[in-house]
């Protein structure tokens, strides 16, 4: 690998770094969810509810207010 062109190593680091990001993020938007909620990250992205022919998500995780320590904390307590 190390006989690779800088550019194309470039893009394997890029790729790879794009796909752990994904991951790293559901992770912390699942914490970010248990501090409040039962709810897994899949469930709240497809549940919602119509009200006059529109549809609206029942949990918008954008607006989930919680602290850094609230959110480590819950990661704590994934570990035990």
């Amino acid at each position: 690998m190390n006989n690779l062109p800088d550019d194309v190593m470039q893009q394997i680091y890029f790729y790879k770094h794009n796909m752990e990001y994904v991951n790293v993020m559901n992770e912390l938007l699942q914490a970010k969810i248990n501090v409040y909620y039962n709810l897994d990250l899949l469930q709240c992205r497809v549940m919602y509810f119509v009200k006059n022919n529109i549809k609206y998500l029942t949990l918008d995780v954008n607006n989930i207010n919680v602290s850094s320590k609230q959110i480590l904390n819950v990661i704590k307590n994934y570990k035990k």
